[in-house]
């Protein structure tokens, strides 16, 4: 552009024209500057353009695990784990971990100086707090102004949908998240569409998932992360518990006959499956309470051997009762070390023990071998009541 100016003044000086003067050839050179310089600002298509920067709130979701299984204690074998544990619960006044269940963990390190982590969280978007299990339950929001404002909970369990009655009551205080556990299944990827949903279409800065992970109901978890990938929306997955596989015993079924008569042997079958356990041994114990009695007996105990996968062959145990009467056959397994749950270890039935005698009547043709060896067998068991209405011998009667 300045190099095709130069060239049009450069032209204009050195023409020679009859009556132009060197004004006025200055002249019409500017006017053929400027018309090239119009063209070349209409090729640049200038635009005049207003900037306006707007600040738009968005969320921070922040999702607890309340379904049953954060109810569980882990005893976390594995020194690393209890430590790292440990140092999550640093500042907690009185915090065991092999005391605290997996969703009150999480609680004491949510809570842990005046809910710190949570403010930090709010300092850039306000954050809204959920429980979740089988379904949503709102419990709350912090703004950044560190307010805490909580959704009262209606119903026994404080359960209901997100956005229903919400009343807020604001107070500036530590946010406490509730810690009983209120569900049976894990529905993650129903709990983080219900939270996204529940904003309204506002910008969600990140969803915060706090869980032990486990996945029994919905989605699985690729199709969760498929769904946040499409709405650009982060997930931040927070395990609690140990992270170790869990080692249970459980006492599946116990097989025994509801009656029986008094003295007569029976069998006691019991079902058994183990996780967690291959190769080891367990023990098996059978306690007898009667129903008159304030507690059980031992009756009988065996070893059981776990095999791969955990398999554990049925383990029976030969039983008689001594009189008529009602009793409770308890089968148990002692809890192992570092058995996660419990409540499973043992199994009850009920048999009753029939006073009254197997009535026989024993009719033959003559004393046979046959007769012979069952007449004596039904003798000699007391539950048998036998008549005998066999001929006699000839050479008994000539006697």
């Amino acid at each position: 552009l300045f190099a095709l100016i130069y060239a049009i003044y450069f032209l204009y000086v050195r023409e020679q024209r009859a009556g132009a003067s060197l004004r006025r050839r200055m002249v019409l050179a500017s006017m053929r500057a400027l018309v090239l310089l119009v063209l070349v600002v209409i090729w640049l298509e200038p635009v005049l353009a207003t900037d306006i920067h707007r600040t738009v709130e968005s969320f921070t979701l922040l999702l607890v695990d309340g379904s049953a299984s954060m109810g569980l204690r882990d005893r976390y074998p594995n020194a690393e784990d209890a430590r790292r544990v440990e140092r999550a619960l640093a500042g907690t006044p009185g915090a065991q971990p092999a005391e605290l269940t997996r969703e009150q963990l999480a609680e004491a390190v949510l809570n842990r100086d005046e809910a710190r982590v949570i403010r930090e969280l709010a300092e850039r978007n306000a954050v809204h707090v959920f429980r979740f299990a089988d379904k949503l339950v709102p419990v709350g929001q912090v703004t950044a102004t560190g307010t805490v404002v909580e959704k009262p909970q209606s119903g026994k369990e404080g359960e209901r949908a997100a956005g229903e009655g919400e009343n807020p009551a604001s107070r500036p205080a530590a946010f406490r998240i509730p810690h009983a556990a209120f569900g049976n299944a894990t529905d993650v990827g129903r709990a983080i569409r219900q939270a996204v949903e529940s904003q309204g279409g506002a910008p969600i800065a990140g969803v915060v998932v706090i869980s032990d992970g486990r996945f029994n109901h919905g989605e699985p978890a690729e199709v969760v992360a498929r769904y946040a990938r499409n709405k650009k929306i982060p997930i931040i997955a927070v395990g609690v518990g140990d992270p170790s596989p869990p080692r249970n015993v459980t006492v599946a079924a116990v097989e025994a006959p509801p009656n029986v008569f008094v003295k007569d042997p029976f069998k006691v079958t019991a079902h058994l499956r183990a996780a967690g356990l291959d190769n080891a041994r367990v023990r098996v114990e059978l306690l007898e309470k009667p129903r008159d009695a304030s507690a059980a007996v031992p009756a009988d105990s065996k070893e059981a051997a776990v095999g791969p996968g955990g398999r554990i062959e049925p383990v029976t145990f030969d039983r008689r009762i001594g009189e008529a009467r009602e009793v409770n056959l308890i089968v148990r397994v002692p809890p192992v070390e570092a058995e996660t749950l419990t409540d499973d270890n043992q199994q009850e039935v009920t048999v009753r023990a029939l006073e009254n005698k197997i009535r026989v009547l024993l009719i033959s043709g003559g004393p046979t071998w046959e007769y012979q060896f069952l007449s004596r067998l039904l003798e000699r068991d007391a539950t048998f009541n036998t008549r005998d209405r066999s001929p006699a011998p000839s050479w008994l009667s000539r006697a």
